[in-house]
């Protein structure tokens, strides 16, 4: 948990730069990075957030 809170930007950007690599078709060469990332995104977010609730619960 405290690296996520410590380096959440960092882990943020290294989702968004993994997009680099999808291809949305043979054709197109480059695809929306950001728009691509934001749901692993949201999920790394969420499951931390579960995480530190069940911590702090017990």
């Amino acid at each position: 948990m405290q690296d996520f809170e410590k380096f959440e930007e960092e882990l943020k950007q290294t989702t968004i730069d993994g997009e680099v690599a999808r291809r949305i078709d043979q054709e197109d060469l480059h695809a929306d990075k950001r728009a691509n990332a934001t749901i692993p995104i949201q999920k790394q977010r969420w499951v931390y957030q579960r995480y530190r609730f069940y911590t702090a619960a017990t």
